[in-house]
């Protein structure tokens, strides 16, 4: 590693927000709710030298719990304090000093973190994926993703991803079993025998109304339901895997290491999905990809809502990984309207090569961050 850059110097949060290229609606049960627009919290490090790296991830109120303003000021006045001085590489101190500074966080901490990844990267001329230990992926599958009010509208959007070359779609389910089988039923005649659907509750179910959906669904040969109930209830999960022959997955349940450990216990799953924005970064996140690889389950990556720098930090850990589980999900590239790199990522490829470029691979446009950018007080 150069000399010069051998510490963090600063952390600088800033707020982007780009709009979508539809405004989406979830109407499921629980949720009802709209946006017309993507938010991220940009974090740029800096080492001594002035070299920086950068990193990212999407954030919203209802999710988080935090408006922009709390965003940056738990950066500025907490987590930025608590890493300044820290070694550039030395990732388990600094996740220590986080948790020990604020527990929870997840995202923030995971969007300075990859930034702190993206700049040693840089420093030393590697890509991310080699700093993991090496890649036994080159390139990295991605899914297309459907959510819409009916039936008919989910068949028009799963129709275009298909033409386009996806052969695997991830449908959004959870307005009750009746209307689950409608939507399903409608996707699978649209897009025929031959493409893969996965399905997502949002943990919106109780134990009786998951099983009538899973039941429901079985017939339209779904590769695996994900979060039919709450991820909590670890019991209520390895009840339903014992009930019904089709995949399920646990998400929202698989938060930390910890978590991950007590599902596997629990035999309350059978794939996994993780996210580094999700479970607070590139170093923890590839500690339970390897926890999962051990017990024997596949592992999917993926996020909701991040834009090139957030997704290349989820294709780095997914490059590196034996147990992956293609495709992965890369859900905010393909609603967003923009970006605010250089060369966005293309998911219309449907394999996307992981870079061989230092860092994570991308470039901040500054022209499109500067019309991007909330001022926030």
């Amino acid at each position: 590693m150069s000399a010069a850059v051998d510490s963090i110097a600063g952390v600088d949060p800033f707020i982007i927000r780009i709009p979508y290229k539809q405004v989406l609606s979830d109407s499921r049960r629980n949720h009802s709710r709209s946006s017309d627009s993507q938010t991220s919290l940009l974090v740029r490090v800096r080492g001594q030298s002035g070299q920086e790296g950068w990193g990212e991830v999407g954030v919203s109120p209802q999710r988080d719990g935090l408006d922009a303003a709390q965003l940056t000021q738990s950066i500025n006045r907490i987590l930025a304090p608590a890493v300044l001085g820290i070694e550039i590489g030395n990732f388990a101190l600094m996740h220590r000093q986080m948790d020990s500074a604020v527990s929870g966080y997840y995202r923030i901490k995971a969007a300075i973190e990859s930034a702190a990844y993206d700049l040693l990267g840089k420093a030393v001329g590697l890509p991310v994926w080699k700093l993991l230990g090496g890649k036994v992926h080159d390139t990295v599958a991605v899914l297309g993703w459907v959510m819409a009010p009916t039936a008919e509208e989910c068949c028009q959007k799963a129709k275009v991803y298909v033409d386009a070359g996806f052969d695997t779609l991830k449908v959004k389910v959870g307005f009750g079993p009746e209307k689950d089988e409608e939507v399903v039923r409608a996707v699978r005649k649209a897009v025929g025998d031959k493409i893969v659907l996965r399905v997502d509750a949002n943990c919106i179910y109780s134990r009786d109304d998951a099983l009538e959906s899973l039941r429901r669904l079985e017939p339209y040969e779904i590769f695996h339901y994900e979060d039919p109930i709450a991820g909590k209830d670890l019991e209520g999960m390895a009840w339903l895997r014992k009930k019904v022959p089709v995949r399920l997955m646990a998400d929202e349940s698989c938060i930390t290491p910890e978590d991950l450990i007590r599902v596997i216990r629990a035999d309350a799953t059978d794939i996994v999905k993780l996210s580094v924005q999700v479970n607070g970064g590139i170093h923890k996140t590839v500690q339970m990809m390897r926890i999962a690889q051990a017990a024997g389950i596949p592992a999917t990556l993926g996020h909701s809502g991040s834009l090139t720098t957030g997704a290349l930090a989820e294709m780095h850990v997914a490059a590196t990984a034996p147990n992956l589980l293609s495709p992965c999900e890369f859900v905010g590239l393909l609603k967003s309207a923009d970006d605010v790199v250089r060369e966005p990522l293309d998911l219309i490829r449907v394999k996307v090569p992981v870079p061989d470029r230092p860092g994570l691979g991308s470039e901040i446009d500054t022209d499109k961050f500067r019309k991007y950018r909330l001022a926030v007080l």
